[in-house]
């Protein structure tokens, strides 16, 4: 099976690039190149997300978690940016799936998911859900930079325990898949 092709801009935050990425996303549009952003959403100015709308085709965009305090204490922001700017990609009729990173010790508990799920069911034109499971592939890059990893060492999420976590999604009514 083909996908038609296309080009998905991630990172880090490709909206930190922002100039690059609109001038990039332009140039695909012109092209007939389908294009996908991976965003978390922390994008304060509506001005820019204004100009991403009618650029990017799909956005991918992750929500770790719904409790505003919470969030700010594992990311060290609040998410109601994140929320506010998921409501408005879903209200202009933007494609989005929804991406959960799922970190023991952060959100990768039955309350953390249900909330997540409840927010997805409320943006109208999002019908999908990817759970990714935590791993340690990156922590390695953490000690070139010499920071600390702060998540070294949590214990990876059985099977049973994502699949529990994927039922519940569905049982809302969304798409979802395990990446």
């Amino acid at each position: 099976m083909r996908s038609g092709g296309g080009v998905t801009f991630s990172g880090g935050e490709p909206t930190l690039q922002f100039n690059l990425l609109v001038d990039l996303l332009r140039e695909c549009r012109a092209r007939y190149i389908h294009t996908a952003v991976e965003t978390c959403g922390f994008l304060r100015d509506d001005a820019k997300l204004d100009a991403l709308l009618p650029l990017v085709d799909l956005f991918l965009y992750d929500i770790k978690c719904i409790d505003d305090e919470k969030h700010r204490r594992f990311t060290g922001v609040l998410n109601d940016t994140i929320i506010r700017n998921a409501r408005r990609i879903a209200s202009s009729g933007g494609k989005m799936i929804v991406r959960v990173p799922l970190i023991p010790g952060f959100n990768a508990t039955r309350e953390d998911v249900e909330a997540i799920g409840d927010f997805v069911l409320s943006l109208i034109s999002v019908k999908e859900v990817n759970l990714l499971p935590y791993h340690e592939l990156g922590s390695s890059k953490y000690g070139m930079l010499e920071r600390e990893y702060g998540f070294g060492g949590a214990p990876p999420l059985t099977a049973e325990r994502v699949e529990e976590f994927r039922s519940h999604i569905e049982s809302c009514g969304l798409v979802c898949t395990i990446d």
